[in-house]
Formats: structure tokens, sequence, C-alpha cells
């Protein structure tokens, strides 16, 4: 019998994860698709809750791989964008929020945590508070995915009900910490910035008007169908932009923005 490679341990158990769900999850099925005896996942995880720390921790690898925030990042962008990178990353794998839910970072992720808190430090934020918008936000990320995967309603908008939330917590940050303040940014930036986001955004909705027309039925092939994701992908970033330069203009004096762009449209 092949020696048990921890990692491809843990990758078989994301995939049983997706497939079953968490609850239905048990060393029993994984040991069958590993083509083992359940005994020998013992000499990696001893319980199966050490397993379902290892899968929640491999689960945040795409969110755990993003860039760390420098010195010249706006702290506003910055902080919106680490969110929906939490977000999408818990959205990845089935149930990902309850797998992930009472995890405590560890190791590496602890330094990238250290980091990020050091950055709002930098920014103005105190101690204090600097703890409690990060731990805010992820508890709020997570309760929003937990929501979201518990009752994926395609009537429920929950894209924009995370935007407006997240929307929320950062007029808090900047409101309550005269630090805090967005960068002041004129009409004319203002509407140079925007008016690049929107082609930039018309560029994204032909591809993937272009793209789409290729499926006449069958589906897509495999390599449209890729690049469908990542335009899609690309789009959704793009709006995000949009709605972030809107609120940023609004909270620095400017015209208030449309509500759709507030909510990230």
């Amino acid at each position: 019998m092949a020696k048990l490679i921890r990692e491809n341990v843990i990758a078989e158990a994301l995939d049983l994860l997706d497939e079953v769900g968490l609850d239905a999850v048990s060393t029993r099925q994984l040991a069958k698709r590993l083509g083992v005896e359940q005994p020998s996942l013992y000499w990696h995880f001893h319980k199966k809750e050490d397993l379902l720390a290892a899968m929640a921790e491999a689960a945040m690898a795409p969110h755990a791989t993003a860039p760390l925030p420098t010195g010249s990042d706006n702290w506003r962008d910055w902080f919106a964008d680490n969110t929906r990178s939490f977000r999408r990353t818990l959205l990845t794998r089935r149930d990902g929020a309850r797998l992930h839910a009472g995890s405590m970072p560890a190791g590496a992720d602890l330094d990238r945590a250290l980091r990020k808190y050091e950055f709002l430090l930098a920014a103005g934020l105190p101690a204090e508070d600097a703890r409690t918008a990060m731990l805010t936000s992820s508890r709020f990320t997570v309760g929003s995915v937990l929501e979201e995967q518990a009752d994926p309603d395609p009537r429920i908008d929950h894209e924009a009900a995370f935007e407006a939330g997240l929307a929320l917590i950062l007029r808090g940050l900047s409101g309550y910490h005269p630090a805090m303040q967005p960068e002041p940014i004129s009409t004319a930036e203002y509407e140079s910035q925007l008016n690049q986001l929107h082609e930039r955004r018309e560029e994204l909705e032909e591809a993937e008007t272009t793209l789409t027309s290729h499926d006449h039925g069958g589906g897509l092939a495999a390599d449209d169908q890729n690049r469908l994701e990542r335009v899609r992908g690309q789009l959704a970033d793009v709006l995000q932009q949009i709605g972030d330069l809107k609120d940023r203009y609004a909270d620095a004096g400017g015209a208030k923005p449309d509500p759709d762009g507030a909510l990230g449209e």
C-alpha cells in the first residue's frame, strides 16, 4: 500500500466536502475514496476534528496568498478588498463558512493577520479598534456567507446585502476616527477615474456578450467557459471599484452617490 501523503488526504477530503456537505463528511468515506483502511488516516489525523481543522486551513489558501497591504495602499480600498477576498474564498467550498467558523489563525496565517493589524495601526486606528475592526469584518463575512450557503435563494441578492454591510463598517471606521477619513478627491479626479472604470466595464461587458454568444444550446467549450469566468470575475471587481469610488467621493464631501453605487452595484 502506498504511503498516504497528508496534502493528498486533505485535498481528497475537500473534494468529499464539495460532494456531500460538511455533515456527511466522515473518515470512513474518506478512507474508502483513498483506497485505504480507516485507521491509516490516524497517521496524520488522530481525530476527525484534526482533519476538519486542516481542511479549514487548506480551504483558505486563495485568501492566504492574497497580497499583504503596503504603506502606499489606501486603507479603505485594502480593507474592502481584503474582506471581499475572504468572502470569495469561503464561497469556493460547499459549507465553507461552517468549515471555517471557530478556527483561529496560526503560524504563517497569524503572521499575516499581524501584518494587517499593523497596517491599520499605521493608518491611524487605535490598537483596540484595529483588533475590533478585523474581528468585526471577519465575523460579519462568515455570518453573511453562512446565511448565503444555507439559503441559496436566487431571489435574494446576497452580494448586495454583503456590500451594504461592508459599506457601513467602512463608514463607521471613517466617521469615528478623523485619521481614518478618506483622502480628499477632487471632482476632476473623481470624474476621470469613474470614466476610466466605466470604459473598462463596457469592454468587459462586450467580452462577456461575445463569449456567451458562442453557446448555441450545448454549453461552451472548456476554454471559452474559463475565459468567461475570468471576464465575469474581472467585471465584478470593476463594479466594486466603481461603488468604492462613489463612496469615497461622497465621504470626502462630494455629491451623494446613487444607492446602487453605494451598495457595490
